[in-house]
């Protein structure tokens, strides 16, 4: 059985009309805190996207908590909207190694994306059952 620590939530069903951060950072403590572990970064579409354009997920670290010089740890390619429907999970990445003490999502738009909420958050297994879907 694999259990969600809320402490490690990035987003959780946060609207994404337009480029913004994720609503949560994590603070590990130091740099690095979860290397050496089974720690997995996951996106998941909660609600489908509306409009045009594209998504991409980002997951960014920094020194700082207001993330003065942020560092892209792993970015992905533009996403269609259409593509981003409820269950999609458009990334799913082992923690890479290198990240500073602070962690955020980033989530860059293009295009005029209507609707549409994402989760994100660190898992310590990728087999999460979340809100019923098997992710």
């Amino acid at each position: 059985m694999t259990m969600k620590d809320n402490n490690l939530v990035l987003s959780s069903a946060q609207a994404v009309t337009a480029t913004v951060v994720s609503t949560n950072i994590i603070d590990q403590l130091a740099p690095g805190a979860a290397y050496g572990t089974e720690c997995w970064v996951r996106f998941l579409i909660r609600t489908g996207f509306g409009g045009t354009g594209t998504v991409q997920f980002e997951l960014q670290s920094a020194t700082d908590a207001a993330f003065t010089t942020p560092v892209s740890m792993f970015l992905t390619a533009a996403i269609a909207v259409a593509t981003l429907v409820a269950g999609y999970i458009p990334a799913r990445v082992k923690l890479p190694l290198g990240e500073l003490r602070y962690l955020r999502a980033n989530y860059t738009t293009s295009g005029s994306p209507t609707t549409g909420t994402i989760d994100a958050d660190i898992v310590m297994d990728v087999d999460v059952i979340y809100n019923g879907i098997n992710n």
